[in-house]
């Protein structure tokens, strides 16, 4: 059994969730940039892939980061989650202890 008093203040706590920006307007300025980057700049004839791979890289990325940016949203907790998961199971326990 757990007894939690109402003295007691538990911290809201906090998320922070991370994704990327795709909207259509986002993915045809990407489409843009794609088209503008000058693509013989890139040896097809490079003997080792992981250079080829390397330069590729450094080419989209920058154009792929100003393209779909990070968006940071913040969510916060009122409850920890194991006083919710508690509630839970309580519940369940107590409908099925008036069931039977």
């Amino acid at each position: 059994m757990i007894i939690a008093y109402p003295r007691e203040t538990v911290k809201a706590k906090r998320t922070d969730f991370y994704f990327r920006d795709v909207r259509q307007h986002r993915k045809l300025n990407m489409w843009k940039e794609l088209k503008d980057i000058y693509w013989n700049g890139i040896d097809k004839k490079e003997q080792f892939l992981d250079k080829m791979v390397e330069k590729c890289y450094i080419t989209i990325w920058p154009k792929f980061e100003k393209s779909f940016p990070m968006i940071k949203v913040s969510y916060i907790h009122e409850r920890p989650t194991i006083y919710i998961s508690f509630g839970k199971t309580s519940a369940k326990a107590k409908e099925t202890s008036n069931q039977g």
